[in-house]
């Protein structure tokens, strides 16, 4: 736990250098470099839905018909240049910008220049509903549409109040990867260009050449990096409820333990404290990650406890308070407590 040293909030992802500690000295590994980062509120959603990661590439003169999508998206141009018409207005996007795309708001995009133009997109959709649906009536003669290079599908976990999607592009030089880490929010990624090799404790390590897409969910320890001797290029995006940090960095896997029986991670001052007051048979396993909850505090569920962070609070006890959640649900039953 110990957040002034090994809590960071990475705004931008990742740090370009993290000191990884080995048992004979400390080694600076350069980290990726992240060429985009966009972000925006996310809509409200209390059905079941996926989050729907995909790129798109468009030749000089592709378009779109005019069409609705289901669900709200976050599009970034990654290469080329973008047209985006919507409403009687014409917006060009460059590498890097981007834009937000309501459900059932009419619009079309295409590319007006001379080179190939590729976007990155995220959709959030509603199990069920289309992703996108033609408007109108197509045109007898219209011009080639974009191709689809990959499309990569995922389950949301359920948000219960405000959140951003993120979207990230990350940049491996050889030789660079990132730190041991886990995440705020729900993480589906593909790799863009080259072969990453990525690694989740307690599930091993992959190789992941151009198309290849996985998901780490909020408790994975994970580490990412490039073994070749050319770049990799890295897409990804995330459900990030108010209040968590994007990546929360570690200075190696030691640092947490992994539980198959719930897939979740116990780290720092909750791990110590779980372990010196009585572990499993008195406070289960952990079935939640960190978060933040409705004040700011950092907690953790387990399968007969709410851990809570309240630095200086008990030192002699790790800083950890156990939440009062049988209070909690006597206010929510309306169980009188008075004496």
């Amino acid at each position: 736990m110990r957040r002034w040293s090994t809590f960071i909030a990475i705004v931008a992802l990742f740090a370009l250098m993290l000191p990884l500690i080995t048992a004979a000295q400390t080694v600076a590994v350069p980290g990726p470099v992240t060429r985009h980062l966009s972000r925006t509120s996310g809509l409200p959603i209390s059905t079941p839905y996926e989050i729907v990661n995909f790129v798109l590439d468009f030749a000089p003169g592709a378009w779109t018909p005019e069409h609705v999508h289901g669900g709200q998206l976050l599009v970034t141009v990654i290469e080329g240049q973008m047209t985006r018409r919507s409403d009687g207005a014409e917006t060009v996007y460059n590498p890097g910008e981007s834009w937000v795309e309501m459900p059932n708001h009419p619009h079309s995009a295409g590319n007006a220049g001379t080179v190939k133009a590729v976007v990155f997109v995220t959709a959030l959709l509603p199990v069920g509903a289309a992703l996108t649906t033609v408007s109108g009536t197509p045109s007898p003669n219209p011009p080639p549409g974009p191709v689809t290079r990959w499309i990569y599908r995922t389950p949301g976990w359920s948000q219960t109040g405000a959140f951003e999607i993120v979207q990230f592009v990350l940049d491996f030089a050889p030789g660079t990867q990132t730190p041991p880490h886990s995440h705020g929010g729900v993480v589906p990624f593909t790799t863009y260009e080259g072969t990453m090799t990525f690694s989740v404790q307690g599930h091993g390590t992959m190789q992941m050449p151009p198309g290849v897409s996985n998901t780490e969910l909020p408790g994975h320890i994970a580490v990412a990096s490039n073994e070749t001797n050319g770049p990799v290029t890295a897409l990804g995006s995330i459900v990030l409820p108010q209040g968590n940090a994007i990546t929360y960095a570690v200075a190696s896997f030691d640092d947490c333990s992994w539980y198959i029986e719930t897939k979740q991670s116990l780290c720092f001052g909750f791990r110590a404290y779980w372990e010196k007051y009585g572990g499993l048979a008195i406070f289960g396993y952990p079935i939640s990650a960190e978060m933040k909850d409705a004040n700011g505090v950092t907690v953790q569920w387990f399968e007969r406890a709410r851990f809570e962070w309240h630095p200086g609070s008990w030192p002699e006890r790790y800083d950890v308070l156990l939440g009062r959640v049988g209070v909690e649900l006597a206010e929510v039953m309306g169980i009188g407590l008075t004496p």
